[in-house]
């Protein structure tokens, strides 16, 4: 199975849109979000995605109320967010996911070995890496491209255990 991964978004829809087609063209069945979308005008586009979209809240998503609304009333969106925490924790493509916008608090998640997959943003930089738990540590980077200069997301194929890294500008 593919699974679309993207985060920080920052109201930058263009390029979400070509990672929602990017996902869709490669085949992807879920795609994964992980926080700093900023507001409910971009949800339209995550609709547009083929399977279902898990999504998580970062620190900058403002209009929360208008933006949990869209989402709630999304047919393919599922937001995670329980006792004041934004984490995905599920298994999927016969891989356990853990998600979350914060780094540290993924790293303390991948730490445990209890994932097979950990993934976060926040920070903008992207990353593939293996721990010695076994746990593979994604952060897709960022669809805004202001940071780094770069837009990119990643496509993670659960059999192989392997993501591939999309440049989307």
């Amino acid at each position: 199975m593919k699974i679309l991964i993207t985060s920080d978004s920052h109201d930058r829809w263009d390029f979400l849109t070509t990672a929602v087609q990017k996902g869709n063209q490669a085949g992807c069945e879920v795609m994964f979000f992980a926080g700093d979308f900023i507001s409910p005008g971009g949800v339209k586009i995550l609709e547009n995605f083929a399977g279902d979209v898990h999504f998580v809240l970062g620190n900058n998503d403002g209009e929360l109320v208008g933006l949990t609304r869209c989402l709630d009333a999304s047919k393919n969106i599922t937001l995670h967010y329980k006792f004041g925490e934004s984490t995905f924790k599920e298994t999927i493509g016969g891989l356990s996911f853990y998600m979350n916008h914060f780094p540290n608090i993924v790293n303390h998640a991948a730490q445990t070995g209890k994932y097979d997959v950990c993934i976060y943003g926040h920070n903008h930089i992207y990353n593939e890496e293996i721990l010695e738990s076994g746990t593979i540590l994604l952060n897709p980077g960022e669809i805004q491209g202001y940071k780094t200069g770069e837009s990119t997301c990643m496509i993670f194929d659960t059999e192989s255990k392997s993501a591939e890294k999309i440049i989307l500008n």
